[in-house]
């Protein structure tokens, strides 16, 4: 493949994240796309393994050098599928090395090669994200049409508060308030359980770091 022949894949990906972006907004993010957007990410990654193969002749079985231990760890790897890589092509080794886990912490590539290898056998355990936001009231409010959930907090300097709380017809009615938080709980999104990463954002943050690094792979072999 090249440059111009990974855009039909790219612009894919990005159709599948926007379609989960869709299903997130109606709080049912779609597991089953999720899983094939991050294979298909990780997919992007081993054809450009292919192509480093392809391209200096490297005769081993080639997918994306990865490691989340350290250099010399990483380093190995490397030379069993590109034998010598460092020594004969140091530019490009260094591009692979960059985007290790083993450099960065939450390293996006960690996560996503977490992620598809779990997947193999299971769709991705994710949850939804929640944002609490407090709103101080002092005197008298209406909230109307209620369709999220309402924590009532009363409390001041001495540890109490006032104010007269009813409910009717969908509208919290609060009079002579005094130290009185309304906190409302917001639906903000999924994550990956284990991690509590938002999942459209990391897919997003995946597909520009691939985009990029295949950029800079190809920009080694045209010079």
């Amino acid at each position: 493949m090249n440059t111009q022949e990974y855009k039909p894949l790219f612009k894919f990906i990005r159709s599948q994240i926007q379609d989960l972006r869709a299903s997130e907004v109606e709080a049912k993010l779609d597991v089953y796309k999720l899983k094939n957007t991050l294979e298909n990410l990780r997919s992007a990654l081993d054809y450009l393994a292919a192509d480093i193969k392809e391209y200096y002749g490297y005769k081993n079985q080639s997918s994306f050098p990865y490691s989340d231990k350290d250099e010399k760890t990483f380093k190995n790897y490397v030379n069993q599928k590109f034998p010598n890589l460092d020594r004969d092509h140091p530019e490009l080794y260094e591009t692979l090395k960059d985007v290790q886990p083993f450099l960065h912490q939450n390293n996006w590539l960690e996560i996503l090669n977490k992620k598809v290898n779990l997947s193999k056998h299971n769709t991705p355990r994710i949850s939804e994200a929640e944002n609490y936001q407090g709103i101080e009231i002092l005197g008298i409010a209406d909230l109307n049409n209620l369709e999220r959930d309402i924590f009532i907090d009363l409390k001041n300097y001495e540890g109490h508060g006032s104010g007269n709380i009813s409910v009717k017809n969908g509208t919290l009615n609060i009079t002579d308030a005094h130290n009185i938080v309304i906190s409302g709980k917001d639906r903000t999104g999924f994550v990956f359980k284990s991690e509590d990463v938002e999942i459209i954002p990391f897919l997003e943050v995946c597909l520009e770091n691939i985009q990029e690094l295949s950029e800079e792979i190809y920009y080694h072999f045209d010079g």
